[in-house]
């Protein structure tokens, strides 16, 4: 399992550089229960459909038609196979309104009024970054303001997430000495924050993840950071607040797979056994249900819900069994012929306003997206889409 979960991780790759200026506009955040809980795959609900990242391209589908996903790009014949193309996601991406949001390299995109769409043009170095917007159907793609910083043509190396609620970004920049200056900022509609500040003899590349990326654990946002860690281990999670990264207290002193955070209390699970809550200042824990599998794994989500399943990585030759949560009472998940077999594994990727996406890797690494309706008596996992090969959360 931590191998799935492991690769879920969005890791601070080395994308671009810059600090924040403030935008010119704020755009209200959209709450959406969807794209919060989202780990494996990065999905999105609005009224009338579901967004999905598989790929690095960002497709969408009707509420009413969930098998035709189609590319987010309005060019006639457009495959997705160019840079350029407005469908491609190389990062995260959030909705605000009827907009999509994202971060890009301002040295690839330029607005082109004629046809709304982006051009190459060349990089001079200077990797830069900016937030992005484009209208619903992939059209009107233009730079909304720039992460501008120094350049890191003579050294350094950074990265961005795009979140929520706020935008992350980590700096390891050359000195005129030859030493570096590290900083990790957090920007939201409060302004700028220096989450952690350094200096070091090397260029710093560290491993930055939500933990509900790397172990699908939910609820309220905790970081793993590797400067702050004496060994690779992950044995420490951080909060991040306007005054700085707030370590939770006892909170890898516990297995995080599939847990769910809400302030110092942790939701969490502990297989042959059962369902615990525990106060992380204290850690106290009370046990609130047994396990309805044996030698499964279960996963929290928002409003109560939980998936129990015993069809993991390596115990992909027993009989599949999954169990749905709502709160109040537990019902069985009729699976199909496919996903019932042997060395298929099935992973819960998030929570929507009516429905549990879900998603499966047979050993030939082929990725089906599911679903289960939340208010069916009998809830059956139903296929929606094959995923194009190499999506999904084995990367």
């Amino acid at each position: 399992m931590l191998r799935i979960i492991c690769c879920l991780s969005i890791v601070l790759t080395l994308l671009l550089s810059s600090c924040a200026k403030e935008p010119e506009e704020k755009l209200e955040i959209q709450s959406d229960i969807c794209a919060q809980s989202s780990s494996g795959l990065e999905m999105a609900e609005t009224d009338a459909g579901y967004y999905c990242k598989a790929d690095s391209m960002l497709y969408y589908a009707d509420r009413s038609d969930l098998t035709n996903w189609v590319l987010v790009c309005n060019e006639p014949n457009c495959s997705g196979d160019l840079v350029v193309c407005p469908a491609r996601f190389d990062g995260e991406y959030r909705l605000r309104g009827d907009q999509i949001e994202t971060i890009r390299n301002p040295q690839l995109f330029q607005n082109n009024s004629s046809h709304g769409s982006p051009q190459l043009f060349p990089n001079d170095g200077s990797d830069l970054s900016a937030l992005y917007t484009m209208m619903a159907d992939g059209t009107g793609l233009q730079q909304v303001y720039t992460l501008d910083g120094s350049s890191m043509g003579d050294g350094g190396a950074s990265g961005t997430w795009l979140l929520q609620d706020r935008i992350l970004a980590f700096y390891s920049q050359v000195q005129p000495d030859g030493t570096f200056s590290n900083s990790f900022l957090q920007m939201d509609d409060a302004g700028t924050h220096t989450l952690y500040a350094s200096q070091s003899e090397e260029m710093e590349t560290p491993f930055i993840a939500r933990a509900q990326d790397w172990c699908a654990m939910r609820g309220d946002l905790a970081m793993y950071i590797s400067l702050l860690c004496e060994d690779d281990t992950l044995s420490h999670l951080y909060r991040l607040t306007e005054a700085g990264l707030e370590e939770i207290p006892h909170i890898c002193d516990y297995d995080l797979r599939g847990a769910y955070l809400a302030g110092n209390t942790l939701l969490h699970f502990v297989p042959n056994d059962g369902y615990y809550e525990t106060d992380l200042d204290s850690s106290h824990g009370e046990k609130r249900m047994d396990a309805q599998l044996k030698d499964s794994i279960a996963f929290h989500f928002p409003e109560q819900y939980i998936v129990e399943t015993n069809r993991l990585i390596d115990q992909t030759h027993v009989p599949a069994e999954a169990r749905l949560y709502d709160g109040s009472s537990w019902r069985t998940i009729s699976l199909p012929e496919e996903v019932a077999a042997e060395n298929v594994n099935l992973f819960p990727v998030s929570l929507a306003s009516d429905r549990i996406f879900f998603t499966t890797y047979p050993d030939d690494s082929q990725t089906s997206l599911y679903y289960v309706l939340l208010n069916d008596s009998q809830p059956t996992l139903t296929l929606c889409w094959e995923l194009p090969r190499g999506s999904g959360t084995e990367g």
